[in-house]
C-alpha cells in the first residue's frame, strides 16, 4: 500500500499538488486519470523518486520513501516512463537485461535464471524477435513493449506505467493489459487516457482535477457522466457492452 500525506510539489511558481492526501490500495490494477496538466505523470515521478517533493510524506509498505536505500528501492518499484526516447542504442536484449541489475553486485554477471526471466517476458511482450536489434531501429510501439519487458524483468512488487500503451497498436495494447491483469502478485499503478480501457481493466480508479482527487473508487462509481463532464468538460455516456460514447448536446 502507498500512503501520501499532505504532499506539496511545484515546478517553480507553478503548484501541482498543494496538499495531496491519497491511499493507493495494494494488489490491484489502479488507474490514474484526468485531463492534461492535472498531475498524473508528476505523481508517478514523485512515487518513483524521479522528482523530489517539497513537503509531505510518501510511505510505501509502511516505510518512508526516503528510508529505502537505492538498491532496496529499485527492487521495490519499477517505472515505465512515458518518454523512453533518448536512450543509448543498446541492443534490445542488453537493455532488457538491465532490469536485473538491482539484484547484482557491481561486477556480477547475469545467470541462467536471469536469462530465463528475460526470455519469459520477451515472449509475453512479443519482443523476442528484436533481441539483436538496436533500440533506435524499432518503432515507438515496439520500443514501448521492450521497455515494458525491461520493467517486468526487474521483478518488483510495484509497477508504475505512464501512458505505456500510447504508441502500441490495439492488438498489443489489449494483449499487454491482459498480461498485466494476470500478474496477481503486482501492484500496478497506471496512467491512461482511454476511458473504455480504464473501465474494463481497472480495479480502482483515481480521477484527478487540478492536482486534487476529484473522485476515486471502482470504475462504475468514478466514471459517471457527471464526473466526466465536470473534469473533462465533455458529455459522454456509457452504453452497456459498447462502452463510452460522446453524447450530442
Amino acid at each position: 500500500m502507498i500512503e501520501i500525506k499532505n504532499l506539496f510539489f511545484s515546478y517553480g511558481k507553478k503548484t501541482i499538488f498543494e496538499s495531496l492526501d491519497l491511499v493507493i490500495p495494494e494488489s490491484q490494477f489502479v488507474s490514474i486519470i484526468g485531463p492534461n496538466g492535472c498531475g498524473k505523470s508528476t505523481l508517478l515521478k514523485l512515487l518513483s523518486n524521479d522528482l523530489d517533493y517539497q513537503r509531505g510524506q510518501i510511505h510505501i509498505e509502511g516505510k518512508a520513501q526516503g528510508d529505502y536505500s537505492t538498491g532496496e528501492f529499485s527492487r521495490l518499484l519499477s517505472f515505465n516512463r512515458q518518454d523512453v526516447n533518448g536512450i543509448f542504442p543498446f541492443t534490445c536484449l542488453d537493455y532488457v537485461l538491465m532490469g536485473r541489475r538491482p539484484y547484482k553486485t557491481h561486477f556480477e554477471d547475469f545467470t541462467k535464471d536471469d536469462l530465463n526471466l528475460v526470455e519469459k517476458f520477451l515472449k509475453m511482450t512479443d519482443t523476442e524477435d528484436f533481441i539483436h536489434a538496436s533500440l533506435n531501429e524499432v518503432s515507438g510501439g515496439e520500443l514501448q513493449r521492450i521497455n515494458l519487458a525491461k520493467c517486468l524483468v526487474q521483478d518488483t512488487p510495484y509497477l508504475l506505467l505512464d501512458e505505456s500503451f500510447s504508441a502500441m497498436d490495439i492488438y498489443h495494447t489489449i494483449k499487454s493489459l491482459n498480461m498485466l491483469k494476470g500478474l496477481s502478485d503486482k501492484n500496478i499503478i497506471c496512467v491512461m487516457h482511454d476511458l473504455n480501457l480504464v473501465y474494463q481493466y481497472s480495479d480502482h480508479v483515481i480521477l484527478l482535477k487540478d492536482g486534487k482527487v476529484y473522485a476515486e473508487g471502482i470504475p462504475k462509481e468514478v466514471l459517471t457522466e457527471d464526473a466526466i463532464k465536470a473534469v473533462y468538460g465533455i458529455s459522454m455516456e456509457y452504453i452497456e457492452n459498447k462502452g463510452y460514447i460522446i453524447r450530442g448536446e
